[in-house]
């Protein structure tokens, strides 16, 4: 006959001390995990809108962050948001034939192509996620300290 111990969550151990893990274990389980992934989520959303470069405001107003099923997603929907993330290489771009104002007077300048520099990646949303999983991993708690629960 199984004992039931209730400090370990409701794990039944056979007589010779064998766990038997259900399904409804393997439930519990993954909806902490979960709720831990949503949690951790929620962290590196707020993080990331405190490292977020601001020059119009618009990058930062284009985050949001979705809870789903399985964690969470978060998203920068600025045109430029994976540019300004990962930085861009520099190389040169096709400027097409066009009028400019030169002392006073109106000059026709020829299509050419001009060299455009690069810039460096800011890491906003990466750089919250490595230091919040780096400050969570280099405690004693580490992921737990993301979930609700001490046992399953």
């Amino acid at each position: 006959m199984p004992k039931y111990f209730s400090g370990l969550g409701g794990l039944n151990v056979g007589d010779k001390g064998q766990f038997f893990w259900t399904p409804m274990h393997q439930q519990k389980l993954e909806g902490i995990i979960t709720a831990g992934f949503q949690q951790l989520g929620k962290a590196v959303f707020v993080e990331s809108q405190a490292r977020v470069p601001v020059v119009t405001g618009n990058l930062k107003r284009s985050g949001y962050i979705l809870l789903t099923s399985t964690g969470v997603e978060i998203t920068y929907t600025a045109p430029y948001a994976e540019d300004v993330e990962q930085g861009t290489q520099g190389g040169s771009e096709y400027v097409r034939e066009h009028v400019q104002r030169r002392n006073g007077k109106n000059v026709k300048v020829k299509g050419h192509y001009k060299t455009v520099a690069g810039f460096k990646a800011r890491q906003f949303l990466g750089g919250s996620l490595q230091s919040l999983v780096t400050e969570s991993l280099s405690k004693n708690l580490g992921f737990q300290k993301y979930l609700n629960t001490d046992t399953i």
